[in-house]
């Protein structure tokens, strides 16, 4: 039943009148102002995208030049303190009276870490050390084949584990708060039964973010997980070494259809425009 509502949807999103130029008000005026110019525009965005996609529709949904390190994207001031095969872990400026205990943030690897430091006024980062907390945070290295080796239970041991034991010893702390995000906050929640089996007590507190823990009902993303995704993916990892995010990315877009793939087929193939 859930298979079949979704495909419903996905068709009846697809065949939304709106995404046929002739079907479109707004499509049909800016074709006639323009003397046809938004669709010359609209054929260039698909076949941009189509060569960025290296083989797959990448539809763009932003304007990534608009993104300045330090700027409006990994704003806070910090300095890698430690690094890994699989992460670095960052240490962020703290202020001279900070709380006795710091904190550890461990974020998706399927994400980069700015997602909780963008730009200052809407950072988590900044947040916190403005709030006179002593932060760190865990970024993860973009895999190759190089790492096809690495499992699940390494990332819980060179990341989370092996964060928490740096802290605690460099900063001579008996105990660390730590954040987990995504599913970076379900690696934490394993990881912090591994170190209670080895009586490893470096963890104060745990706060989890959009994490999910019970796998039993994963809700629309279990739509995705049958024999021949799980085969494919398989595959996928057998021939590349690792799981390539583009093929995550659409399935999350496939979701959310309407907001996240043809509110931008409209935009930038019918009307010619860029996000």
């Amino acid at each position: 039943q859930q298979m079949l509502e979704f495909y419903t949807r996905q068709f009846t999103d697809a065949f939304c009148p709106s995404n046929f130029p002739l079907y479109n008000p707004e499509v049909i005026n800016e074709s006639l102002a323009s003397k046809w110019d938004n669709i010359s525009k609209g054929l260039d965005n698909f076949l941009e995208d189509l060569k960025n996609g290296r083989g797959l529709l990448d539809i763009t949904t932003t304007d990534k030049m608009a993104f300045k390190i330090g700027k409006n994207i990994a704003s806070t001031p910090g300095k890698v303190v430690m690094q890994n095969d699989l992460m670095q872990l960052i240490h962020y400026e703290p202020k001279q009276k900070v709380h006795q205990i710091p904190i550890l943030i461990i974020p998706p690897w399927i994400n980069k870490y700015y997602i909780l430091d963008l730009s200052p006024e809407n950072s988590l980062v900044k947040w916190l050390v403005d709030n006179n907390f002593q932060v760190f945070l865990i970024s993860w290295i973009n895999p190759d084949k190089k790492l096809a080796h690495k499992n699940f239970e390494d990332y819980a041991s060179d990341g989370v584990i092996a964060a928490s034991e740096y802290i605690t010893k460099t900063l001579n702390v008996p105990q660390i708060n730590t954040i987990g995000y995504c599913i970076g906050g379900t690696l934490l929640a394993c990881a912090l039964s591994a170190m209670k089996s080895k009586k490893m007590d470096y963890i104060a507190s745990s706060t989890y973010l959009a994490t999910l823990l019970d796998f039993s009902n994963a809700g629309e993303v279990g739509l995705f997980i049958n024999e021949d995704t799980i085969a494919l993916i398989e595959q996928e990892m057998s021939d590349k070494g690792f799981f390539d995010g583009r093929y995550l990315a659409g399935g999350f877009s496939l979701l959310r259809a309407n907001d996240l793939i043809w509110s931008f087929f409209i935009s930038n193939y019918l009307l010619g425009k860029r996000p």
